[in-house]
């Protein structure tokens, strides 16, 4: 069996920005500390570091990247496209999926490479501090960096935490 992500496209808040090549959604890589005893040592998580994404469009829009100019500023990006399962047998089923991301522009080019007759194609890099990914409209994962969350499938990673910290 083979789902891939077809018909993708991203908005700008609710402007269409463009239709997606290709996205690179964030990795969650750990911090560690090392706890020492007298035996040895080894590495226990406690937190997550900084998250990048990074998109290719086909064509855009100018105001939009006037819009995504100022690097300082934050910007609310989602994608929408289909997950088309696949088997032996052909075409199984779709399913709606859902990237929304919270971030500012990291790296943006000036004009992308342009070739005669084809659509000129833009690859940006964002620092994100938030993203929900979405099937059918339910949650699969949800990271918002800057308010302490972190939920899959639902259930809130840091709840115990942030109820230690008063924060819920």
């Amino acid at each position: 069996m083979v789902t891939a992500l077809t018909k993708a496209t991203i908005y700008l808040g609710t402007n269409l920005f463009g239709i997606v090549s290709s996205i690179t959604c964030p990795e969650i890589n750990m911090e560690t500390s090392e706890y020492k005893h007298g035996l040895g040592a080894y590495n226990i998580n406690v937190g997550y570091q900084a998250m990048t994404a990074s998109v290719t469009i086909k064509g855009f829009e100018k105001k939009l990247l006037d819009e995504i100019a100022n690097p300082f500023e934050t910007h609310v990006f989602t994608v929408y496209g289909s997950l088309d399962t696949y088997t032996n047998a052909g075409y199984q089923s779709s399913k709606q999926a859902k990237i929304t991301m919270r971030g500012n522009v990291s790296k943006m080019p000036l004009l992308g490479e342009l070739k005669q007759q084809e659509n000129t194609e833009l690859t940006f890099e964002f620092n994100i501090s938030y993203i929900q990914f979405t099937v059918d409209g339910d949650e699969v994962k949800t990271v918002d960096n800057a308010n302490l969350i972190y939920r899959v499938n639902g259930k809130d990673i840091l709840s115990e935490i942030k109820a230690n910290l008063a924060l819920s």
